[in-house]
């Protein structure tokens, strides 16, 4: 493995100084959870969801939620709440018809479902100030952003003024809960995941770390009846629940077991760190100086020519790094190894033949 680079506060140090603020938004939550789920669907605008609809669509959910159905009273009663203490606005043309269709006017809008109170507010705030004595410690970026992100949002006055990449559409986040406390109690979980185009799967799992990577999460840890780490996205998981039996403790860094790569799929136990050699045009240059495709990447100057720049990256070959370099066009050309090359050869050949 090539070494990591160092120079971070130990981790227990920073979780002490965070839990001193002792953050705590009490938050009622299943109507939330049912928020959040009539959200994706009146945002929907390849389906008509009507009452009858809508209600099935909760309640298949729920059920792998809660374990629990809810009425149809409660959801009109849930309808206009949305409607008259979060300023949902309906599409009047569509509700007007019979059955009524429940859609948002501008699936596009987002609503604010959460609300903090003014004691939340300056909890929030301390904890982005013990984070800020971290900036630019990647693993602590992303918690300093997230609060500032909450923070902006519950605040009118910060509405458009910033904009934070989101997917309304992202499943699989109302598990997003249990998966983080499991991995603090370390407790073992039993797992139902849906492969893309498969049956459904049962496994006993225990999970070590949850990850995001490209606007979607994933969560990553130990199966007994595999060797290697599992690694399943959010949206695919159709229910978990705690289970019986031991958690499997583990010695695997996975902070150095994605140094290497880029992206989220796991690395062949059998592959190895390649130096990957890629010339750049001299007007994308900038763009990947400024935002490296690996964190490895150095200039090869000697090579340089007027029209290109040559750097180099050390990482796993994996179909992430392919798409990306792809995502560059033109700009980029792969000059080592002779493997990649060969991949992304292959690829504009294929694709070239789509398009002939």
């Amino acid at each position: 493995m090539t070494p990591r680079r160092c120079g971070f506060k130990p981790q227990r140090e920073i979780s002490n100084r965070i839990e001193q603020t002792n953050i705590n938004m009490p938050v009622t939550k299943n109507p939330i959870d049912r928020y959040l789920i009539l959200d994706r669907c009146l945002r929907d605008t390849h389906r008509y969801y009507t009452l009858e609809a809508l209600l099935e669509a909760l309640n298949t959910q729920m059920s792998y939620t809660t374990g629990k159905e809810i009425s149809k009273r409660t959801l009109q009663k849930d309808l206009t709440t949305l409607e008259y203490e979060y300023g949902v606005d309906y599409d009047e043309r569509l509700r007007k018809q019979r059955p009524a269709i429940y859609r948002y006017e501008n699936p596009n809008k987002h609503y604010q479902f959460v609300k903090f109170t003014n004691k939340d507010s300056e909890k929030i705030q301390d904890a982005i100030e013990v984070l800020s004595s971290y900036q630019g410690i990647p693993q602590y970026d992303w918690a300093r952003m997230l609060l500032k992100e909450a923070q902006m949002c519950n605040e009118e006055r910060a509405s458009g003024r910033v904009e934070f990449q989101n997917n309304p559409d992202l499943q699989g986040l109302e598990h997003f809960g249990i998966l983080l406390d499991a991995i603090t109690a370390k407790q073992l979980l039993a797992l139902c995941y849906q492969p893309y185009g498969k049956t459904q799967i049962e496994v006993k799992f225990s999970p070590i770390r949850l990850k995001q990577f490209s606007n979607r999460w994933y969560v990553i840890g130990k199966c007994p009846q595999f060797e290697n780490i599992s690694i399943y996205p959010l949206d695919r998981i159709m229910s978990v629940e705690i289970a019986k039996g031991k958690y499997e403790q583990t010695d695997i860094d996975i902070d150095e077991m994605f140094d290497d790569q880029v992206g989220i799929c796991i690395t062949s136990p059998e592959a190895n760190v390649e130096d990957v050699i890629l010339r750049v045009s001299s007007n994308r240059y900038p763009y990947i100086e400024t935002k490296p495709i690996h964190w490895s990447q150095t200039e090869l100057k000697e090579q340089a020519t007027e029209h290109t720049r040559t750097v180099r990256i050390r990482v796993y070959l994996n179909k992430e790094l392919t798409q990306q370099i792809l995502s560059f066009g033109d700009d980029i050309e792969v000059i080592a190894p002779a493997e990649l090359r060969k991949q992304i050869k292959d690829k504009i050949s294929a694709l070239n033949e789509k398009y002939q």
